[in-house]
């Protein structure tokens, strides 16, 4: 059910109940959703608060409406992804390199418009910024800024992240575990200031890469990464 007490909005708290329905089979691929009104009854909301999950689901891709007919859960989109969901350590480690990171800095502030209507979050409310250079067997890699909800991870410490890593924080000790990111790639010259922690010449070729990282649906983190291009391939599998 849902509580008053969590850090996330009511309509949010339903976008996960209802996606742990649809993934569980409870509500099956076809099945039409019940209605609103009874939606409200069952979990005490309101209207325009069950709306809004349907609106998010219907946002994902989980599920359809049918004009006079009603919401239906949809059939399970094909797509092409660039890579799986992964992580910087996991995939250096199985490349054969050896993964660190350098902190550059780890600051909690009130996120501004433009980040808080990024992190579905109001304005103002605090966020952690998280700084980073990734680097694999020391030489590095990618240079990486995270934005996080505090609320979501109240606990978090710059030294947890240091000894276990981002991701494993948040899935050792959080609900809101990461489970789905979506990356948008657009090609730059890496900056002077960046080129500097990078230790490369500049201007140099980069890869800059926009992450948003999600939960059940709750925006976790957004990331945003310039990687060299001479260091990094990312690779897409075509099938006939």
């Amino acid at each position: 059910m849902l509580n008053d007490n969590l850090p996330i909005a009511l309509y949010q708290q339903l976008v996960r109940e209802f996606t742990a329905k649809i993934r569980n089979n409870a509500w099956p691929v076809g099945c039409m959703l019940p209605g609103e009104m009874q939606l409200c009854r069952e979990y005490n909301v309101s209207r325009s608060t069950v709306r809004q999950a349907m609106d998010v689901l219907v946002r994902n891709g989980l599920v359809t409406r049918k004009q006079g007919r009603g919401t239906f859960v949809a059939m399970p989109k094909l797509e092409q992804n660039l890579v799986k969901f992964y992580s910087f350590s996991e995939e250096i480690k199985r490349m054969g390199y050896t993964p660190s990171s350098s902190i550059v800095s780890f600051r909690k502030l009130p996120a501004d418009a433009n980040m808080a209507a990024r992190l579905s979050i109001e304005p103002n409310s605090e966020i952690f910024s998280l700084r980073r250079l990734r680097l694999a067997d020391g030489k590095p890699f990618a240079l990486e800024t995270s934005y996080i909800p505090a609320a979501l991870y109240p606990f978090m410490t710059e030294e947890m992240i240091r000894e276990k890593g981002l991701y494993q924080t948040m899935r050792q000790n959080s609900s809101f575990q990461p489970d789905t990111a979506v990356e948008t790639f657009q090609a730059i010259l890496i900056s002077k200031a960046d080129a500097k922690l990078l230790n490369v010449d500049r201007p140099a070729p980069g890869l800059s890469v926009s992450r948003v990282t999600s939960s059940d649906g709750v925006i976790v983190e957004i990331c945003e990464s310039i990687v060299l291009g001479d260091r990094y391939q990312y690779t897409v599998a075509l099938h006939s």
